[in-house]
């Protein structure tokens, strides 16, 4: 049996992988009892997976009739990948100047060994040499992220900000329970603008 942190996190990246890579295909049975065989392991650490999956939304459990993979609709799916389009964009964007040299130089790997998996007619190896091009990129906001972390909250900078930035946040939920998107966008915008130009003003008296 695989060696992971817990039996159900063993079968829960298995059944993942076996999703994404379309070897088990939507509105597809997935049997309990079968996989719970295949890894030598009870029934519970199953069940406990499917239902980490079901979170995800990649699987459908329905009482009586079992687990199933689950479809996404063609507007839904879609949607999702409209969300990629502008998160990655921006991610792109905003990487770009904090590229190291060797972020560059891994970004090129990643492109030559496409290149050859061409070549070598491996169409198979581009989906996920493709996320590993864009996680890489991804990687650099993550790491800005943390190094930001290790400062203080931005409230010990601005504690004048606390009390009315959520208030800004109770009218984006607002926004968001109208499914207005347009205007939750706006609406974040502002405050972290507010915020930036109070962090300006308390920062450059310090110098």
């Amino acid at each position: 049996m695989i060696e992971f942190t817990t039996k159900s996190e063993a079968v829960r990246l298995k059944l993942r992988q076996r999703i994404i890579e379309r070897e088990l295909k939507p509105g597809q049975k997935i049997v309990i009892s079968e996989i719970a065989k295949e890894f030598g392991i009870s029934e519970i650490p199953v069940r406990e997976a499917i239902k980490k999956l079901e979170s995800e939304g990649l699987v459908k459990f329905t009482p009586h009739v079992g687990a199933m993979v689950n479809a996404i609709a063609g507007d839904e799916f879609l949607e999702i990948y409209l969300m990629r389009i502008e998160l990655e964009a921006l991610a792109t964007k905003l990487s770009a100047e904090h590229m190291k040299v060797e972020d560059i130089a891994e970004l090129k790997g990643f492109v030559e060994k496409a290149e050859q998996a061409i070549e070598e007619g491996r169409i198979d190896l581009l989906g996920s040499l493709n996320k590993s091009f864009h996680l890489k990129i991804y990687r650099t906001i993550v790491d800005l992220w943390e190094k930001f972390e290790l400062m203080k909250c931005v409230f010990a900078y601005v504690p004048e900000r606390a009390v009315p930035s959520w208030g800004e946040h109770k009218i984006i939920v607002e926004a968001l329970e109208q499914r207005d998107a347009e205007r939750a966008a706006k609406l974040v915008r502002q405050q972290k603008n507010r915020t930036k130009r109070a962090l300006e003003k308390i920062l450059s008296s310090k110098q």
